[in-house]
């Protein structure tokens, strides 16, 4: 009978412990947004008229989110992220996955592939107009969008 006892009480506190843990969020929890780049297919001459398109083309997020950006313009482009903020971008985030800090103070990716993915960790309110470029066959499209940073 003590050992039921043990066991039940035990299985109790495990239980009570479980919900109190499953219904705590992190204390240092960040707001993460997605931008996915969107194009078609490099099929023949008309796909590459084609625009890029970023959704959504205006973000807003918290000061702290993270905003990732997904190549999912179809699995024969390359996208590049380009901030041109100068100062006040280099200031105002970090902890960058995929960026890299250019000469003038702000960040490019790479040439991101199809499914890839460059994050930026936004520390300061303002606004970030960054462009993308789409590389198809030789052939470069563009397109802008903003980051809206709202102060906590």
């Amino acid at each position: 009978m003590k050992k039921r006892v043990v066991i039940v009480t035990a299985l109790l506190f495990v239980l009570s412990a479980a919900l109190v843990l499953i219904d705590r969020a992190p204390a240092d929890a960040q707001e993460q947004q997605m931008v996915r780049i969107l194009g078609g297919i490099s099929t023949g001459a008309s796909e590459l008229k084609k625009p890029i398109n970023i959704e959504p083309p205006t973000l807003t997020i918290s000061e702290g989110g993270v905003v990732t950006w997904l190549n999912w313009s179809r699995n024969s482009e390359c996208v590049q992220v380009i901030f041109e903020d100068g100062k006040s971008c280099d200031d105002s985030s970090d902890a960058e996955s995929g960026f890299s800090m250019k000469t003038d103070g702000c960040y490019v990716t790479s040439w991101i592939t199809f499914g890839g993915t460059s994050s930026l960790h936004f520390t300061q309110p303002g606004t970030f107009t960054y462009t993308v470029e789409a590389k198809t066959g030789g052939e470069i499209r563009k397109t802008t969008g903003k980051v809206l940073v709202l102060a906590d």
